[in-house]
């Protein structure tokens, strides 16, 4: 695809890699970290995020300025409720869907003023970022988690990573990218442009862009 949005991940993660475990499902980082993807948010016309994401930490994914952002979520069987956060904001709502959702609840969503994009067996991140485009969106934050992060990642699409470190360790758990095994000449290749031990003393902060 020739044309698409800027897009940047972001994440925050362990010392080993992982970005939560059956014991930790909310946010585990300090509250600059989390200013930081309030900032984020900001900059973007939209964010893009994944079902499991939204049903472990069930917020509006919006910018603290109010700036009225679109919100995407990609949601193959459309199993976050309606009753969610996520779809009781002000600002615009988008789900992405497959042939797995309900009919009724999808009826039930565009009767509440939720947009829904069908797909037919997965949901296509690359056609996704060309709607996006079509609607004069220009630059995407990408929250996650592993599942999502690896359809962008492994498809070549993210521009820019800004991860922050925590120093402790998770075990087993969701790592950052969840998919299939990668050779290292398939991986999208990044240099790391800025990096600065966040102001709590104990977080590291590094930013990639595409090589």
């Amino acid at each position: 695809m020739n044309v698409k949005p800027y897009v940047i991940a972001i994440a925050s993660i362990t010392m080993d890699g992982k970005i939560a475990n059956p014991y930790i499902r909310n946010r585990f980082t300090c509250r600059y970290d989390l200013e930081r993807l309030f900032k984020a948010r900001d900059e973007v016309d939209a964010t893009i995020v994944g079902a499991q994401t939204v049903i472990d930490v069930d917020g509006t994914y919006t910018p603290k300025t109010g700036k009225q952002i679109l919100r995407v979520l990609i949601d193959g069987a459309f199993r976050v409720p309606l009753e969610s956060k996520f779809f009781n904001s002000p600002a615009p709502a988008l789900v992405a869907v497959t042939e797995r959702a309900p009919r009724a609840k999808i009826e039930l969503a565009r009767k509440a003023g939720i947009e829904v994009m069908e797909f037919d067996k997965q949901v296509d991140v690359e056609v996704l970022l060309s709607k996006l485009t079509e609607r004069g969106i220009k630059k995407v934050l990408v929250e996650g988690g592993g599942a999502v992060f690896w359809q962008f990642f492994s498809r070549n699409l993210i521009d820019e990573v800004r991860l922050t470190i925590a120093p402790f360790m998770m075990g087993k758990g969701t790592s950052l990218i969840e998919g299939d095994s990668l050779k290292i000449d398939q991986s999208p290749r990044f240099k790391p442009v800025k990096w600065y031990l966040c102001e709590c003393g104990r977080e590291v902060v590094i930013h990639y862009t595409r090589e």
